[in-house]
């Protein structure tokens, strides 16, 4: 805005001096002519050709020329009789100012003829302070179209910078230019291709990565130019006349297949171009198997760390076990021990792999049931548990839900004093769901309890940051449209069971 108006001033100012100067001389040539035409007018008169030069002449004379001196603005008119020096040679004269007698004077001599003899002159008088005083006139009436075009132009100079800066989104234009370079530089450090095009389809932006995947040399201009010649399949058009996005279209490029999306830029609802992100399926399907990759051995891992922990801490009971009996030379009772141990662990894990045929599912029971055992805790699955390896429900989901129950049920039963801590685990599988159920005899939960036990960060527990369990098995079970119910007793236990879908898009009822 400051600029503007400074613009403004100065062309005002350059303007008003060019105008001043321009009219005053004007106005002054104008006063200097209409003098002089009033002379020629009063010479042009037969009566003062005819008797001006007479003795007594000044009796006819005088009046006709007081007549016309009440008619015309001049301050006095003057008609001479004889030679007059400025118009010897018959050549009209005047000055601008003239210092007479009766002061600064401009005035124009016009000699009079008869028959073609001059016999006198007529000189007109204008007076400088009403010259002065007009061009005064003139010069407020500059002064104030200058100021009110002042005041018009600060009244748009702000419209204008309120309209510009609303447009900028209230952005200084060093602020914008900042958030260009960052936007460049973004688009220039992300993997991905990135093509822009105007509501025409001319490229606008065209990054490193996409110049890449295109085989489009650096120091090539492809500004404005038709994103077709490049693309001829880019479909950027179709987007840019139905105002609608396309997300994850294969799309082949030469001898290379790419997935794009395409999204209309819109504007207050007006569609202004469209921007492609693209990349390479092979470099996506790589990815791809990385990440599914580690997340399968993260996942194995987690679940050998888990029974290897366990495992650790039960050998080493064992072990002692076992040196207590060979260091009293019972050596048939080491035996008959090793063996019996061994057996019961094979046993458990038959018994679990039998009944779930999901391996990261069979893993979680086993780290659980051998984490209770360390606590004191009868861990036991259910004989009536069953669970195949071909459903549809995210195994993420069920490791979620019954590693988080399960996990409540061992603080629960550890909570209470009764002798014997005992936990149920049953999984089975109906013909439309999975129903997972987790019954101790801990605590149990109050009604009260019961109504928040699944809201986020509520707790029964006063140790560190906890609440988020049983939230986050809520969330879960939500998003796969099951249920959850819960029966509880006080100081007898609580029986948690969630029920499932078994295939995407079903609902439990």
């Amino acid at each position: 805005m400051l600029l503007t108006v400074t613009i403004i001033v100065l062309t005002l100012l350059l303007a008003g001096v060019f105008i001043e100067r321009y009219m005053v001389h004007k106005t002054r040539n104008n006063l200097a002519s209409y003098a002089r035409d009033i002379a020629y007018a009063v010479a042009e008169i037969p009566k003062i050709q005819q008797f001006l030069d007479w003795p007594d002449g000044e009796l006819i004379v005088q009046p006709i020329v007081e007549n016309i001196m009440k008619k015309v603005e001049v301050k006095y008119i003057l008609a001479i009789g004889g030679e007059v020096e400025p118009v010897i040679e018959g050549t009209p004269y005047s000055s601008y100012p003239e210092v007479t007698t009766s002061g600064p004077t401009l005035r124009a001599f016009v000699p009079v003829y008869r028959n073609e003899k001059q016999v006198g002159a007529i000189a007109v008088y204008l007076w400088t302070s009403d010259i002065n005083n007009l061009i005064w006139d003139l010069r407020k009436k500059i002064i104030s179209a200058i100021v009110i075009s002042l005041f018009v132009g600060i009244f748009c100079a702000h419209f204008l910078s309120k309209n510009i800066k609303s447009s900028m989104f209230g952005l200084e234009p060093y602020q914008l230019s900042s958030l260009l370079k960052e936007r460049e530089a973004l688009l220039e450090s992300i993997k991905e291709g990135i093509v822009a095009v105007d509501n025409e389809g001319s490229i606008l932006y065209l990054n490193k990565q996409a110049r890449k995947i295109l085989g489009i040399n650096d120091n090539v201009n492809v500004r404005n130019k038709d994103v077709r010649l490049y693309v001829p399949n880019s479909r950027l058009n179709e987007v840019i006349s139905s105002g609608r996005a396309q997300y994850d279209q294969e799309q082949d490029i030469g001898k290379m297949k790419i997935i794009t999306n395409r999204i209309p830029i819109k504007v207050d609802g007006n569609v202004y171009g469209a921007i492609a992100s693209f990349r390479s399926i092979a470099e996506m399907q790589s990815l791809a198997e990385e990440l599914t990759g580690a997340k399968k051995l993260a996942k194995i891992l987690k679940v050998q760390n888990e029974a290897l922990r366990v495992q650790k801490h039960e050998f080493l009971n064992q072990l002692h076990t076992i040196s207590g009996l060979l260091q009293i030379e019972d050596y048939t009772g080491a035996v008959e021990f090793m063996n019996n141990a061994s057996s019961i662990q094979q046993n458990m894990i038959r018994f679990v792999m039998g009944k779930i045929q999901n391996s990261s599912v069979a893993g979680l029971i086993l780290g659980k049931i051998g984490r209770c055992k360390e606590l004191g805790i009868e861990c036991i699955l259910s004989k009536h548990s069953s669970l195949s390896d071909k459903i549809q429900v995210d195994i993420n989901s069920i490791l979620l839900c019954l590693g988080n129950l399960i996990e409540n049920s061992m603080e629960a039963v550890l909570m209470n004093q009764k002798e014997q801590k005992r936990i149920v685990i049953n999984i089975s599988e109906k013909e439309k769901y999975l129903t997972l159920s987790i019954k101790d005899n801990g605590l149990g939960i109050t009604l009260d309890q019961e109504k928040r036990i699944f809201q986020k960060g509520f707790t029964t527990k006063n140790v560190g940051k906890r609440g988020y369990g049983l939230f986050l098995v809520k969330s879960t079970i939500d998003s796969l449209r099951g249920k959850i119910e819960i029966k509880s007793e006080i100081r007898e236990g609580t029986l948690i069971t969630i029920s499932i879908p078994k295939w995407e898009g079903e609902k439990f009822e």
